[in-house]
């Protein structure tokens, strides 16, 4: 009875203390909807005529309907960019108390678990983005409707997009929580979010830099479907584009719930074992301090020393040496500074600063000498299929 009637205050209270955000919310979609819906169609009448018709979803629409099903379904970047904003924006300020002594004090002293307390923050999002979404989506209808461009296949599609948009907003939202339970102030827990969610992209990015500038005979072309499942925001982009092509977008559904799924577990993991006094650390979790150190380290001081050894053109290997180690003592310094506060303490290399030389030194000879032979490999002549030439220059163009 005590949890049932918290979840329900507390949904009252963060829509009450919330009003601000809901109202930049509303605006945001009042962008990207109603009134992004009045701009197409407007433009579309242009050159349209009133015979003009376009096939779409298996149907001819009325061009006016046309336009009309592209916002409130199918094709609207605005929308998703409006969905993502929101996600890290509530992310953020939902949990913020964990970065102040007394509010979470004040929060951990309630007769209520800390499960209990995330679900009804999360619960209490959903809310915050879904009221002014439905209210600027009967808008959308209502101008839809004011140019006869309202059919039975843009409000279905509408409908199932909404579910979508919601599903993946939850998704981003999930994973800014995750990185602001595991760091203890709003600077870190914003560029942990954003490693969250663009840091598997990095590393594959990385690695093709990598090949790029090591290996000759290896293609920089890259048509791998799976790298848009490296972050949700790539999925989610991902899932737009491919419904502009009339793809069906269950593998990005199931993607969804699946994350969706693990990042709930994860956050409700993590929050159970958070110190209380987490707050005044940049990491909220000691122990992790040094493999985060490790994880953002090596891929920053790697792509740096791409970067950098691009504009060589004598000597790259040992440039790229060079600028490698500058870059581990660098951006190893500025992590321990962030850890500690102190130049001092930062300045002085760590067991994990010789670890990290040690692993960037295998991966810098190991792509020189070409410990896998990348370079030297020959395809047997019966597995040969085809064959094609490639030239850099002249088919990009």
């Amino acid at each position: 009875m005590t949890s049932g009637s918290f979840f329900l205050k507390n949904l009252k209270d963060q829509l009450r203390k919330n009003i601000p955000v809901m109202i930049l919310l509303f605006l945001a979609f009042l962008v990207a909807l109603p009134i992004s819906t009045v701009v197409r169609i407007e433009n579309a009448k242009i050159y349209a005529t009133d015979t003009s018709a376009y096939e779409m979803m298996g149907q001819n629409l009325h061009w006016a309907a046309f336009e009309f099903l592209r916002v409130a379904g199918s094709e609207n970047a605005m929308l998703a960019v409006v969905m993502a904003g929101a996600g890290i924006l509530l992310g953020l300020l939902q949990f913020s108390y964990l970065h102040s002594g007394e509010k979470v004090d004040f929060y951990h002293s309630l007769p209520i678990r800390r499960e209990e307390l995330f679900l009804a923050r999360a619960a209490g999002a959903m809310l915050l983005v879904f009221l002014p979404y439905a209210v600027n989506l009967l808008l959308t209808y209502a101008v839809g409707a004011a140019y006869g461009a309202v059919t039975g296949t843009a409000v279905k599609a509408s409908l199932l997009m909404t579910g979508f948009h919601l599903l993946y907003f939850l998704v981003i939202y999930e994973t800014t929580v995750l990185a602001v339970l595991l760091t203890g102030n709003l600077f870190t827990a914003l560029l942990g979010s954003a490693a969250l969610l663009v840091y598997l992209p990095a590393l594959r990015m990385i690695q093709h830099a990598l090949n790029g500038m090591f290996f000759h005979t290896l293609s920089a072309v890259s048509d791998a479907g799976w790298e848009v499942f490296l972050s949700p925001i790539f999925a989610y982009s991902g899932a737009l584009a491919d419904i502009s092509f009339l793809n069906p977008l269950i593998k990005y559904v199931v993607y969804g719930v699946i994350l969706a799924a693990v990042l709930t577990v994860l956050c409700l993991a993590v929050y159970r074992i958070r110190p209380s006094e987490s707050y005044h650390r940049s990491i909220a979790f000691a122990k992790l301090q040094p493999v985060i150190k490790v994880a953002v380290v090596m891929p920053a001081s790697l792509l740096l020393a791409v970067a950098f050894t691009s504009y060589m053109t004598r000597h790259k290997f040992l440039w790229f040496v060079l600028s490698l180690a500058f870059a581990l003592l660098v951006f190893s310094a500025m992590v321990e500074f962030l850890y500690t506060l102190d130049i001092r303490k930062s300045l002085k290399p760590g067991i994990s600063t010789g670890v990290m030389a040690v692993l960037l030194g295998i991966i810098a000879m190991g792509y020189h000498v070409d410990v896998f032979g990348v370079d030297a490999y020959l395809p047997e002549k019966e597995k040969i299929q085809s064959m094609s030439v490639y030239i850099s220059g002249i088919e990009d163009k």
